[in-house]
């Protein structure tokens, strides 16, 4: 699990749909500012960075990740 306040994300580059588990850290000794923020965009105040804001260099390494299995990314701007 990442430290407090650092971003990170999860890739399905597969042909076959994934399914995510996210965890909040209840009872964790480590201080976030806020959890009820976790899935609202930064823009907004929250700690989520749209796939729109992400650094262009992540999509791209997706992308080639999908190339590699020969499967079609579905996210969209």
């Amino acid at each position: 699990m990442p430290p407090a306040n650092w971003f990170h994300q999860n890739f399905n580059p597969a042909g076959e749909p994934a399914r995510y588990l996210a965890l909040k850290p209840w009872g964790f000794t480590y201080k976030v500012e806020d959890l009820s923020k976790t899935d609202q965009d930064i823009k907004m105040g929250g700690t989520q960075i749209e796939y729109k804001d992400q650094e262009p260099e992540i999509h791209a390494l997706f992308l080639s990740e999908c190339a590699k299995r020969a499967t079609e990314s579905k996210i969209t701007f």
